[in-house]
């Protein structure tokens, strides 16, 4: 009897354990399972973004008559459905005064969608000295020199409503007439004080012309959103319309100029 008590005792243990050890390869292939999922949708999605960039960076070509291609457009510059969305409005719109904060393949863009047109000049605003040369440079293999103008204005503290940032030095600023395009897509957001291009609200929107029109970049992460939200308060007649971009992109313009 007692033998029999033992055998079943070692019996039902190990099916117990055989149940759990079942149960621990079903939680595992599950596991996999929802990793496998995240991994391919994650490849998909990718994908889809590299493919739409591609065909937007034909696009962009295309609209810009360009017979050598583009500068790099990765890291800290505007991906080309931005820049692709800014050409277009600028072929349509053709505004004379065209201002951006920060420089490089945009700067190219801006300028050479200004020259098709005839009319208008791109003034180019960067913090960094060398990389600001390193745009003149740039345009001048395009030969766009006389289209746009690269001002260097190093990063210093401003205040703005009572608080301090850390922005373009507004001394250093071109003086232009009233601003047609505003395209903010700098300083770049990494700088130690937090919501890096909100002074471009408080100092160059009142600058712009009765039909300016603002586009921010970046637009996707947190603290840009955070920074259209104060503008949306401060300015609250500027309209914001979002577009699909990779990284986010928003248009502000008077809502007297929306249609309908």
């Amino acid at each position: 009897m007692e033998i029999l008590d033992i055998a079943l005792v070692a019996g039902i243990g190990f099916g117990g354990a055989a149940c759990l050890m079942c149960g621990y390869l079903i939680y595992k292939l599950r596991q996999v399972h929802r990793t496998l999922y995240a991994t391919d949708f994650v490849a998909r999605t990718v994908s889809r973004s590299v493919t739409q960039n591609l065909q937007n960076l034909e696009l962009l070509r295309h609209e810009l008559q360009l017979e050598r291609p583009l500068p790099t457009m990765r890291h800290w510059a505007a991906s080309p459905d931005v820049l692709l969305t800014i050409t277009r409005h600028i072929r349509q719109a053709t505004p004379a005064v065209i201002v951006e904060c920060g420089s490089g393949a945009s700067s190219v863009v801006l300028a050479q969608a200004a020259r098709l047109n005839g009319t208008g000049h791109v003034y180019s605003v960067d913090h960094d000295g060398a990389f600001a040369q390193q745009s003149r440079e740039l345009l001048a293999s395009y030969g766009l020199a006389d289209w746009a103008t690269v001002v260097h204005a190093p990063l210093r503290e401003i205040e703005i409503h009572g608080l301090t940032w850390e922005w373009y030095d507004p001394d250093r600023l071109p003086q232009t007439p009233p601003i047609d395009l505003l395209f903010v897509d700098g300083p770049p957001a990494d700088q130690p004080k937090p919501l890096a291009r909100y002074p471009a609200g408080p100092i160059l929107f009142p600058r712009l012309s009765p039909r300016g029109v603002v586009f921010a970049d970046d637009t996707d992460r947190p603290g840009e959103l955070e920074i259209l939200r104060r503008w949306a308060r401060e300015f609250p007649a500027l309209s914001q319309h979002a577009h699909f971009a990779e990284k986010g992109c928003h248009e502000l313009r008077s809502v007297a100029l929306q249609p309908g």
